[in-house]
């Protein structure tokens, strides 16, 4: 009775044994195949496989990343940085001025001076099929748009808040576009991208432009003190997405003497750097991955065109410079 007590104990533990060693092994196979999945999707998400980068986009991606290539370039100084003017061709009615002297440069300018209402600016290309639509600032001060959508007609239109969330049609005006040059909107400041002579980020972008060879130098010189200075701001995200806050602004010499933003102000304060050194680009926003809001940057690359730059993710999680993969951005606004 003890031996048949004996024999069975032992075939029992050997039996669970290899069942334990099945189980083991299947555990480290599906951790191994979830790290595996987690690895794929984060390139696919980041997009930084320089795999997929097309012929042109790799060479770009290696001049970018070449430490060699930096010798003299002349900075532009801050006197010379495209800033948005009023002038003498507006429309005025009540407290709304709408000033389009220099459209042809690829903006307009707005003002408000009331102190006690709201009011909202909705710009309109029909030919495009889009509109934009902006908060002013109010008390008198001018906002500068963009006509990000190239030459032709365009409307604004003015809505005042009436009551709770009602709007009012306050002023209305149509005019007609011709740019001077297809570059010059993505050069000048706008809301979303404000900056003048005297801003940080343009006097940090000229020392930054220091020494550089070449323009494309100094567009990798930018993204590289962007995302090696800015760290994401997960607390002001997280007031966004939870409604605390309704509207985010960027303000690029915030960001830079914070040190912190969102994805909005990652994107609007490299725009700004690279702007300020006559370099074309956009703030552009969207959808990534079908499901993620987000904000990026495009560049005007001479002899290579516009290529996408993400200093968000870049900073967040990667060295992804250059990621021109289509189907994984959905660009919704340019600004």
């Amino acid at each position: 009775m003890l031996l048949f007590i004996s024999s069975n104990s032992v075939i029992f533990a050997r039996v669970l044994f290899k069942h334990s060693v099945r189980n083991i092994v299947k555990k480290i196979i599906a951790v191994i195949l979830a790290i595996a999945c987690l690895i794929y999707l984060s390139a696919c998400y980041l997009v930084v496989q320089p795999c997929q980068f097309d012929a042109i986009a790799k060479i770009v991606a290696e001049n970018l990343c070449d430490e060699d290539s930096m010798s003299f370039r002349p900075p532009v100084e801050a006197h010379e940085v495209f800033v948005a003017y009023t002038g003498d061709r507006y429309y005025q009615m009540g407290d709304i001025t709408v000033d389009i002297s220099h459209v042809s440069n690829g903006y307009v300018k707005v003002r408000h001076k009331s102190y006690e209402t709201r009011a909202i600016a909705r710009i309109t290309k029909p030919d495009a099929e889009f509109y934009y639509v902006f908060a002013l600032t109010m008390r008198g001060e001018w906002d500068t748009f963009l006509l990000t959508h190239g030459d032709g007609e365009y409307s604004i239109k003015i809505f005042e808040n009436v009551r709770d969330g009602l709007f009012a049609l306050a002023f209305d005006l149509q005019f007609v576009v011709t740019f001077c040059d297809p570059f010059v909107p993505f050069l000048h400041p706008s809301q979303h991208v404000n900056f003048d002579s005297d801003s940080l980020a343009v006097i940090v972008a000229g020392e930054l432009a220091e020494g550089a060879e070449s323009e494309l130098d100094v567009i990798r010189n930018i993204y590289r003190y962007v995302i090696n200075n800015i760290e994401y701001d997960f607390d002001l995200a997280r007031q966004i997405s939870d409604g605390y806050i309704s509207s985010h602004i960027p303000d690029v010499d915030r960001t830079l003497k914070t040190g912190f933003g969102i994805c909005f102000d990652f994107a609007s304060l490299m725009t700004a750097m690279l702007r300020s050194q006559h370099i074309p680009a956009r703030l552009e926003v969207g959808i990534v991955n079908n499901e993620l809001k987000h904000a990026w940057v495009s560049v005007y690359i001479n002899g290579f065109g516009w290529h996408r730059v993400d200093p968000t993710f870049s900073a967040t999680a990667g060295n992804s410079f250059i990621a021109n993969k289509p189907h994984t951005y959905l660009l919704m606004f340019t600004y």
